[in-house]
């Protein structure tokens, strides 16, 4: 295993790491090379910024290096490793550890995952997210709310648990929201939604980036695919919301979350490893004649709609 692509390892904690040191130093979150017209992301690696403003105070402890760095690896690949011993259990209770053990090694044979591991990222742990989700999340709308506000597009998760959930991921939003404004200030929103606007992928498409917009550039233009990116990943949260915490939802919110990144990077397709598992899983418990979807519940149950 080498360090990320950009040569640097941890590349995506670090990223993190020195926004936070920005913040705290007096400086803006977001560089002046992101503010002011089209750039590249992939050349800011490291450096620039592209998530919101809130989440630089909610990664404040994981900041320092080593220890920071430390307690940061042991969060994403403890959600992630636990939520593949949760799906294991569903799935095969009496060789729990035998299915764990293959879980394990496709992992560490999955490229993806392990660039994932080495770059620090939280996509991980969001591929952990969605292996709790289809097992039976606990407080699915505090942690999709958490998540949204580290990486906006998770906080979809909450609608496969309908209403209630998707009303705290919300409430857990905005409060996180109006708690760190005294300390990013207003700005840094604006500026956010600007470096989102003027980054431009690393295309043309190829193995390395699968990603929507830049499939859809060379057709329509980049501003259009961007756009047209963000309306699929709408139509699948909706057809998340109808289908719930099963298979298919798991599928719609993964698709959700990776439709709109413009830069697809390879850790993206380790939530396919994670739905992999989840199948395997699923057909091994309708086998057994059970519900093949643990957490499921009726639509109406969980969006207060008919009897």
């Amino acid at each position: 295993m080498t360090a990320d692509s950009t040569g640097e390892w941890f590349i995506d904690w670090a990223t993190y790491s020195r926004a936070a040191g920005r913040l705290f130093g007096g400086q803006p979150i977001y560089p002046a090379e992101q503010l002011h017209g089209p750039y590249s992301l992939i050349a800011m690696s490291g450096y620039g910024y592209a998530y919101p403003p809130a989440s630089v105070v909610l990664m404040t402890p994981f900041a320092p290096a080593v220890i920071g760095l430390l307690l940061w690896e042991i969060l994403i690949v403890g959600l992630f490793l636990s939520a593949l011993w949760a799906i294991v259990g569903k799935g095969f209770p009496d060789q729990r550890l035998q299915a764990f053990g293959i879980a394990l090694l496709g992992t560490a044979f999955f490229y993806p995952a392990m660039q994932g591991f080495v770059a620090g990222n939280v996509n991980m742990a969001t591929a952990g997210l969605l292996g709790w989700a289809w097992v039976g999340l606990p407080r699915p709308g505090i942690a999709s709310g958490i998540f949204g506000v580290l990486k906006v597009f998770p906080a979809s998760v909450a609608v496969l648990y309908g209403w209630r959930a998707t009303a705290v991921a919300a409430l857990t939003m905005g409060a996180i929201f109006i708690v760190t404004l005294p300390i990013v200030g207003v700005d840094s929103w604006r500026d956010f939604s600007v470096a989102i606007r003027d980054s431009v992928p690393n295309c043309p498409f190829s193995v390395t980036n699968l990603s929507f917009a830049c499939l859809a550039e060379p057709a329509i233009g980049l501003a259009a695919a961007k756009v047209l990116g963000l309306i699929l990943a709408g139509a699948l949260v909706l057809v998340a919301a109808v289908a719930g915490p099963t298979l298919i939802g798991i599928i719609a919110v993964a698709g959700a979350i990776m439709v709109p990144a413009t830069d697809l990077h390879l850790h993206y397709w380790t939530m396919a490893l994670v739905i992999l598992v989840i199948a395997a899983a699923r057909i091994a418990r309708m086998r057994r004649g059970q519900p093949p979807d643990p957490a499921a519940r009726p639509f109406a149950a969980r969006w207060g709609f008919g009897a």
